[in-house]
């Protein structure tokens, strides 16, 4: 049978490494706006639109109306292995 305190090491030890994978940051950006950052930074978001079935970009769409969200993304150059 395992002692507790082991298995609780263990288990402090596998969330300390996701934590240390999966940074969580806030970033104060100007006029107050706050983005936030998530994640290991291999691809980040570029931009996120909300589109009508007319292809339009709105704000705002009526319940049960057709949509679609566009999202681009960015993955950070890695230099090659060699």
């Amino acid at each position: 049978m395992r002692r507790p305190d082991r298995v609780l090491d263990y288990y402090n030890a596998i969330v300390a490494r996701r934590e240390a994978e999966y940074r969580i940051r806030r970033l104060n950006r100007l006029r107050g706006r706050v983005d936030r950052s998530a994640g290991d930074g291999r691809a980040a978001i570029e931009s996120v639109d909300l589109v009508d079935a007319q292809g339009s970009s709105m704000r705002a769409l009526r319940s049960n109306a057709p949509a679609t969200v566009r999202s681009r993304l960015r993955r950070p150059l890695v230099a090659a292995r060699r």
